[in-house]
């Protein structure tokens, strides 16, 4: 996914820099992604040429993750360790929960418009005065998926990275070739460690981050399904100005919500992309990566507290 940069011109004497617009947006504001003139608050269309080719839409076999790292001392981070951040730009879902659902006649069967989900990787280091420096690191300590309202830390392990027969039983990650193995709920964006035919969503109860719902093994209305066999290949990129200083949202607005509820108009931007942690509090991803990594900690047996919590 390219950037956009800058052209310069020669005017007599002088050098004229024409820099880009800066991506639109406010916490007030929302971005449909139809260019269609139906959102309330702005449309495709308020975008330019290279925020919507090089942010906002994705070509089949050009996917990008744009990444982060928070080495010990910055914001959010664990003095001994270094959180690697891998954030994923979906345009479109199309069967959110596991419902397939056309809410609108009158538009493509699209159910979420825009969404910005994120995994990282916890790393131990052995000199956390060097954490650029690869030969200081230690094995990775352990992975989390953040999944709609909630989120998942599971331990990395290298004796036995196989495939977890279900969500219920999955005490670790799965790696291939010593890489993690994320799977992306089918229609949606929701990232998970496993492929499940059904892994419960707390829609309806508790939907805060600690929630242990997804090791349930009872049959849930709401659900995500992902499975094997469709690999995607991504390139890697810092992540884009433009997504990093989005303050909207996606999708329609309703003018009536308020407060948390608001965040049914749309999906945050990636500076504001936050999991409930209560009714009333959330937490930010991007600025809290140890928090959220204890947050998510298996609780229920076999529980991972104990070895898992990074102090």
């Amino acid at each position: 996914m390219r950037q956009g940069g800058h052209t310069k011109e020669l005017a007599g004497n002088a050098i004229i820099t024409n820099t880009p617009p800066a991506m639109p947006g406010t916490v007030n504001t929302f971005y449909d992604l139809f260019d269609d003139n139906r959102a309330t608050i702005g449309d495709l269309s308020e975008f330019t040429a290279a925020q919507r080719n090089n942010v906002l839409s994705t070509a089949a076999g050009a996917e990008t993750v744009y990444h982060t790292a928070v080495p010990p001392g910055g914001t959010g981070g664990a003095p001994t360790h270094t959180f690697l951040q891998y954030w994923m730009f979906y345009n479109f879902s199309t069967r959110m929960f596991g419902l397939p659902i056309v809410y609108d006649s009158g538009l493509p069967d699209v159910q979420h418009e825009g969404d910005v989900e994120h995994c990282q990787i916890a790393v131990r280091l052995k000199d956390p005065a060097r954490p650029g420096k690869k030969a200081a690191w230690i094995t990775p300590f352990g992975a989390t998926a953040s999944q709609h309202y909630y989120a998942q830390t599971l331990r990395w392990d290298l004796n036995d990275g196989s495939a977890a027969a279900n969500s219920h039983v999955q005490t670790h990650v799965e790696h291939q070739n010593n890489r993690l193995v994320v799977y992306v709920a089918r229609g949606a964006h929701a990232t998970y460690f496993v492929a499940d035919n059904e892994i419960p969503v707390p829609v309806f109860a508790s939907r805060y981050l600690g929630t242990q719902t997804m090791y349930d093994a009872t049959a849930y209305f709401i659900y995500d399904l992902t499975v094997t066999g469709v690999v995607t290949s991504y390139a890697l990129r810092h992540v884009a100005p433009e997504l990093k200083t989005f303050n909207g949202r996606f999708g329609f607005f309703n003018p009536a919500l308020t407060g948390l509820s608001a965040n049914e108009n749309g999906p945050a931007g990636l500076p504001h992309r936050a999991a409930r942690i209560s009714a009333t509090q959330e937490l930010n991803l991007r600025n809290n990566a140890r928090e959220l990594h204890n947050r998510a900690v298996r609780t229920v047996p076999p529980s991972q507290v104990a070895e898992m919590t990074i102090p």
